[in-house]
């Protein structure tokens, strides 16, 4: 007869142990933990579900007293694993909504790491060939969400560009009239990446300041998260737009992707510019040019990394995406309706 005890832990206390290794119990002992982060600030505590001495479930409790859901504070449920098992997870996922309501909180996120910073939302299909940087989890998390009350707050898509097509007389007119507006185009200084990202942190604060359940991030945090793959970067694929006094106006980030063995594939994580910039449409410029250069490098296709399916990101993704990649989804619920 099952024996099954939750333990609450933290790293380098007591049970810890069985925390960190039930990915590898899960997915195989190859496979290491990304989803969980000792570094992360909004840790406040981890939790493990043993059956007798065996780990069959976690999840951590992250609080980041910026974060809501409307106008709603908001607790998250992240660093989850669970086996393949409804009641197991329905034990797990209620006590962790206990957890909640006695910390005073009504609306639970989940799965998230505290902030869109960090690791969140559910793969909703498995894939062999999954990008670099992209999420993995076991498909039956979904249902283990959804069967215990859970219900989507928001969906996101990976699609893939196989054409890349670009228009080099549209990107030479382009170039010259954004230049005569004051913009200048580089790549990134790896020489100096750590004042870089410092910069390019201070430029994503402004920029996504209006995106869903966006909450700022201290830029030593995210010059500290980034520099360790800082080594998997090419510079070349890293575009920084500037105005005229050296202020950030726009940036693409995009990477190698280092999951794909043959070396065809660019992953494009990130594509953003300032609200009210005078450089309207740089980022569509910046998508084309770096079509352009992909092409000139040699890769066969590009994926368009994990955006919400709203209106607006949808049609901005209708314009280089020839197919669906992946899809994904974001849980909550308000536990002053159960």
């Amino acid at each position: 007869m099952s024996q099954l005890i939750v333990i609450k832990t933290n790293p380098g206390l007591f049970g810890f142990s069985y925390f960190s290794e039930l990915p590898s119990l899960i997915y195989g002992q190859d496979k290491k933990d990304i989803h969980f982060t000792e570094s992360n600030p909004h840790l406040q505590a981890c939790y493990v579900l043993l059956d007798g001495e065996i780990p069959v479930g976690r999840f951590a409790i992250y609080n980041n007293t910026e974060l809501l859901f409307g106008k709603t504070k908001a607790l998250c449920i992240g660093s989850y694993e669970c086996v393949d098992d409804q009641d197991t997870a329905n034990y797990l996922l209620e006590y962790a909504k206990k957890i909640c309501v006695e910390a005073g909180y009504n609306f639970v996120i989940g799965p998230m790491n505290g902030s869109t910073w960090e690791s969140y939302r559910f793969s909703l299909e498995n894939k062999e060939d999954s990008f670099f940087m992209d999420l993995n989890q076991h498909c039956y998390y979904n249902e283990q969400f959804l069967k215990t009350g859970f219900g989507k707050i928001a969906e996101y898509r990976s699609n893939v560009d196989e054409d890349l097509k670009y228009d080099l007389q549209q990107l030479d007119r382009f170039e010259v009239y954004y230049k005569s507006k004051g913009a200048s185009f580089r790549h990134l200084d790896l020489d100096n990446v750590d004042v870089e990202l410092f910069r390019i942190a201070e430029f994503c604060n402004l920029a996504f300041a209006n995106n869903f359940l966006f909450t700022s991030i201290e830029p030593m945090q995210f010059v500290k998260k980034y520099i360790a793959i800082a080594g998997l970067f090419d510079p070349e694929l890293i575009w920084i737009v500037e105005n005229n006094v050296g202020k950030i106006q726009a940036i693409l980030f995009a990477i190698p992707d280092h999951n794909d063995p043959s070396g065809n594939t660019l992953v494009l994580k990130t594509m953003a510019s300032l609200p009210g910039t005078s450089f309207k449409g740089v980022t569509t410029y910046l998508a084309r040019k770096t079509n352009q250069l992909a092409k000139a490098k040699g890769y066969q296709k590009i994926i368009h990394a994990l955006f919400i399916k709203d209106n607006f990101s949808q049609k901005a993704s209708l314009k280089y995406a020839t197919g669906c990649h992946k899809d994904y989804a974001l849980y909550g619920i308000n536990l002053l309706a159960i």
